[in-house]
């Protein structure tokens, strides 16, 4: 008797987890599923444009001073692929980036793009 019981209650233990588990995968399905966002009205980008797909004007307009005191216009730049950065000389992420830039822009600078450097030192405000 002693045996049977033993082995009911291994039985129900056995049960238990089994139902345990199922639930922790159907709540951890749906929690995903509740949470996946729709891929409705993400914006792709493509290479070229289309009547279907216009091309967005994603170039805002607007004018900075070089270092000799020349402005500077985006419009310079169209037909261009422009990274614009903005940095200063405390920033150590910025210290470590630099070089990474330099190279990117000799690398590529010949297949029409350009890296602008926007200083943000106070220094930088008095040119």
């Amino acid at each position: 008797m002693e045996e049977l019981n033993l082995e009911e209650s291994k039985l129900k233990k056995s049960l238990l987890v089994i139902i345990a588990v199922v639930a922790v995968i159907a709540a951890t399905y749906l929690a995903d599923r509740a949470t996946r966002q729709s891929r409705k009205g993400v914006l792709s980008v493509s290479a070229g444009s289309s009547a279907a797909n216009p091309r967005p004007e994603a170039r805002p307009e607007i004018t900075l001073r070089d270092l000799d005191g020349k402005d500077l216009s985006l419009a310079q730049y169209k037909g261009k692929v422009v990274l614009v950065n903005f940095w200063a000389t405390w920033c150590e992420p910025c210290q470590v980036e630099i070089p990474w830039l330099i190279e990117m822009q000799q690398k590529y600078a010949a297949k029409g793009f350009t890296v602008l450097g926007i200083a943000m030192d106070e220094e930088a405000q008095r040119l």
